[in-house]
């Protein structure tokens, strides 16, 4: 199961998270040129944070699409 939570300051989100459910994870850079079209927002630079539960830690392997080609 994974979840979406946009936030302005992904350091603060992932603290809060950290102290109220003892979960862990790693602020990284998305490095994505498509994120600003995505956003409306030319030379915006996005970064994520991917925690785990329940003792397994989360990992990014990139996004899948359900277009075919």
């Amino acid at each position: 199961m994974h979840a979406l939570h946009a936030t302005n300051n992904v350091d603060h989100t992932l603290a809060f998270y950290t102290t109220l459910f003892g979960i862990e994870g790693k602020v990284t850079p998305f490095e994505n040129p498509n994120v600003q079209y995505l956003t409306d927002a030319p030379g915006v630079k996005l970064r994520i944070a991917m925690i785990g539960t329940r003792g397994v830690p989360a990992r990014y392997g990139g996004f899948e699409s359900a277009v075919e080609e």
